[in-house]
């Protein structure tokens, strides 16, 4: 596993246990494996008497192109009802909980690959889902040259100060600052190929490679 991993992966469930106490949590994963096909793990951890600060795994016993092949026809994750989604679960959680819940960090596993959503603001990942699935769906053919080279693990977002846009990792034009805004928050994400030591950084708007230094986005 590259080095670059322990940037992202340095704070991801230090300090985490497997205390339920939560009220409707067997009712949450419920839902999250009837209607997204998945078996959930949750850790979860009490930092003070009013906040609760999750992270969620859900393991799939499919490929991540099966996955955005029923997330175009509709017949996957519930995302298009208001009653029943990614985000109206949370909310339903947070209601019969006298405590302020926040997902921390959301990672989805594929047979052939890992996908890990950071936090980057209160509530994000459940207000961001669908939108990074759509990313994933409108990007998926591009990153993947065509699904012949799928990465391994995919981190979501990176935040750089510095980018070369590319069409290919091996072009270089010049460097752009990153603005760093509330609509672009999950545009950048991070790579790893088999048979590659570094991260690709790989920007979902325009589709193309990356070139900069990565950084963890750490909201503590």
């Amino acid at each position: 596993m590259p080095p670059e991993n322990n940037k992202f992966k340095q704070l991801s469930g230090v300090g985490f246990n497997n205390n339920n106490q939560l009220r409707g949590l067997n009712s949450f994963t419920k839902n999250l494996e009837k209607h997204f096909f998945t078996s959930v793990s949750i850790c979860h951890s009490t930092k003070n008497l009013s906040k609760v600060i999750i992270v969620l795994e859900m393991h799939f016993n499919f490929d991540v192109s099966d996955m955005l092949h029923h997330y175009e026809s509709g017949t996957w994750g519930c995302l298009n009802s208001q009653n029943q989604n990614f985000l109206e679960f949370v909310n339903q959680l947070k209601d019969v909980n006298n405590c302020f819940i926040e997902i921390d960090e959301l990672t989805l596993h594929f047979k052939n690959t890992s996908i890990i959503i950071n936090q980057i603001y209160e509530n994000s990942i459940a207000e961001q889902f669908d939108s990074i699935l759509q990313k994933l769906n409108e990007n998926f053919i591009s990153f993947t040259k065509g699904i012949s080279r799928v990465p391994y693990e995919i981190f979501i977002p990176v935040v750089e100060e510095e980018i070369h846009v590319s069409s290919s990792v091996d072009n270089r034009p010049n460097s752009s600052c990153l603005d760093f805004g509330h609509e672009d928050d999950f545009k950048f994400w991070a790579l790893y190929y088999d048979g590659e030591r570094k991260a690709v950084i790989y920007d979902t708007k325009s589709s193309m490679f990356t070139l900069g230094n990565l950084y963890y986005l750490n909201n503590e």
